[in-house]
């Protein structure tokens, strides 16, 4: 009994023996890679492997691109159990791949689960060259193949190409996706270059480089700080970049910080211009200059900050011929414009102005825009008369002398005070002047009722207004009224009174 049951059991051993070596020898193909979800890039070598039992020598690889329905031979009669594949560049990104291995012959075969193919960045659309004028907003665009959809970083190169960095600034918007906007572009970007460089698991690729000209203007005097002085010539230089053809330019000048604009010179082709002050030019501290391409108008530059435009002094009012009574003290008055006000020196000559010598301490005051000055001498004697006296009003900008005036002394204690036929017949005066904005006045004194007319004079000496024109008026005083829309800028106001005429300067500071 006890054999019977040994010998079973040695033969149930013996049977599943027999049958795991028939199982083992099942011919048999078994894919290792690639698997199911794998992603795989084009142009890259990978590798396809599989297992074998007695499945024969040689094998065939295939592969279909929608998910198992056909599929094409893309290596035949491989040897061994692996195939290094050259994915092609150009092949379609998708994720309905299958790998198919076969016995060459057929029947055998193993299928892979759908695997996904990638493609690496490859640029399709190029950024282009621009050049646009300063201020204006520049737009670059690059475009590429590739999947996944690849990243976008842009560049930018400030030494040809030499080194790169990423784009930033609030200038930059897009600097991360296809469309690069640089917005108001300035003469510190001119000749940068650009370029977008794409990335995705199956690589990168960067686009060629393109540059940005901007066309910019910038003053290089007077540019801030600078003194002139009217009717003294000003250089005017500026340079321009990045503008292609025969350039144009128009300048203007403010003399208020930019208030009013006033065209100085049009139709320039030269990089320099000079401008001839005129005299009666209005001094001032807020100058400044703008010159414009007129090709292209919103290129242009305006000085940093303000110059100064001064003025040599002109004199304003003359001292008069005077007679004195033998033993008197005599005064004589002049008054000066100019900015800076201007210093102050009377002098005298008693050879009839061959030589001349100066006097200490005479008055000096500020009024209404200009110095006002008087000289009173000591006790004089009969052999004081004769002697000449004026004054040298200076600055920085230049000097002015005025008119000569003598001294007469007379014995006869009773005798009266001579004036001028100027001063007989009337006196006039305006206030405020400088003025700044407002109206001025006109004060005129008659002595004896006469025709009365009031001209004003521009800066070229040609009539622009007349404020006033009368048949008579009777004598006293009278206030007349000036123009209060002049410009800012240096003008005359001709008094006529009958046949007599006086000039009087009045500067309008706005």
């Amino acid at each position: 009994m006890l054999l019977s049951i040994r010998s079973t059991v040695l033969l149930l051993i013996l049977l599943l023996a027999c049958g795991v070596a028939v199982a083992q020898d099942e011919p048999a193909i078994t894919i290792t890679a690639p698997n199911a979800g794998d992603q795989w890039c084009a142009g890259a070598s990978q590798t396809i492997a599989w297992d074998t039992t007695n499945a024969g020598t040689t094998f065939d690889v295939l592969l279909s691109s929608n998910g198992g329905v056909t599929y094409n031979v893309i290596a035949p009669n491989i040897t061994g159990t692996s195939h290094q594949w050259q994915v092609p560049i150009n092949i379609t990104a998708d994720s309905m791949y299958r790998i198919s291995v076969r016995r060459s012959g057929g029947g055998l075969a193993d299928t892979s689960g759908m695997f996904r193919i990638n493609r690496p960045p490859i640029p399709t659309l190029q950024p282009l060259n621009i050049s646009i004028p300063v201020n204006n907003h520049a737009t670059f665009t690059a475009q590429t193949s590739g999947w996944p959809k690849p990243s976008v970083v842009w560049q930018v190169s400030t030494d040809t190409g030499k080194s790169w960095k990423p784009v930033t600034g609030n200038q930059a918007v897009g600097a991360e996706t296809e469309r690069l906007t640089l917005y108001y572009v300035d003469a510190t970007m001119d000749g940068n270059l650009y370029r977008a460089t794409f990335s995705n698991p199956c690589g990168s690729d960067t686009s060629k480089p393109a540059s940005l000209t901007v066309t910019w203007l910038e003053i290089v005097e007077p540019n801030g700080g600078e003194i002139a002085c009217t009717s003294q010539p000003i250089t005017i230089r500026w340079k321009l970049q990045g503008f292609m053809g025969q350039p144009q330019y128009a300048i203007t000048y403010t003399p208020d910080s930019g208030k009013t604009w006033k065209s100085l010179a049009t139709v320039l082709q030269s990089e320099t211009y000079t401008w001839n002050t005129p005299l009666q030019q209005a001094p001032g501290l807020n100058y400044r200059m703008r010159v414009q391409l007129t090709n292209n108008p919103i290129v242009s530059d305006t000085s940093d900050t303000t110059f100064i435009l001064y003025a040599k002094p002109t004199v304003a009012a003359n001292p008069h011929d005077t007679t004195a009574n033998q033993g008197r003290l005599v005064s004589f008055a002049a008054a000066s414009y100019g900015l800076p006000l201007p210093e102050v020196e009377w002098q005298g000559s008693d050879d009839n102005g061959k030589t001349w010598v100066p006097f200490a301490n005479p008055t000096r005051t500020e009024a209404n825009g200009r110095i006002e000055t008087s000289l009173r001498t000591s006790a004089i004697a009969t052999n004081d008369s004769g002697t000449l006296y004026r004054v040298i009003f200076r600055n920085q900008c230049g000097a002015d002398t005025t008119r000569l005036a003598r001294l007469r002394v007379i014995k006869d204690p009773v005798a009266g005070v001579e004036e001028s036929s100027e001063l007989q017949t009337f006196a006039a005066s305006i206030t405020p002047n400088p003025s700044h904005g407002g109206a001025a006045t006109l004060a005129l004194r008659l002595a004896v009722a006469a025709p009365v007319q009031v001209l004003i004079a521009g800066p070229t000496g040609e009539i622009i207004a007349t404020p006033f024109s009368s048949g008579f008026l009777p004598a006293g005083n009278h206030a007349i009224t000036l123009p209060k829309d002049l410009p800012s800028g240096g003008f005359t106001c001709v008094v006529r009174v009958g046949g007599t005429q006086q000039m009087l300067p009045i500067v309008v500071m706005r």
